[in-house]
């Protein structure tokens, strides 16, 4: 649930993690942001890699270091931050592979 009056909305030009990059944007511009803590969905599928955009790993991937890039040239994230980000970026993208490649064999 967003306030109406955030100054931020969902890229219409991003197709992979573009719901990501706008929770980042009000996350990292320092608005208030609130965990809920209850189950408000169900998923009947493996969170990546078994069907929809989240099987396409790589594609995600780059749309999610694409949101870090934006955001450092925005000015949202600082140089330090923006490479913190990215590493453990690729360090999620890289467990996510080899558990997805290992799943595919049983």
């Amino acid at each position: 649930m967003l306030k109406r009056d955030i100054p931020f909305r969902f890229t219409k030009s991003k197709r992979f993690a573009e719901d990501f990059y706008l929770w980042q944007q009000i996350a990292f511009s320092g608005l208030l942001v609130t965990r809920i803590e209850l189950p408000l969905a169900y998923v009947y599928k493996k969170l990546y890699g078994e069907a929809g955009l989240s099987a396409q790993l790589w594609e995600m991937e780059k749309g999610e270091l694409n949101n870090f890039v934006r955001l450092y040239k925005t000015g949202i994230l600082s140089v330090v931050l923006f490479f913190i980000a990215y590493s453990f970026s690729f360090l999620k993208f890289s467990k996510r592979f080899i558990v997805n490649f290992f799943r595919s064999w049983y």
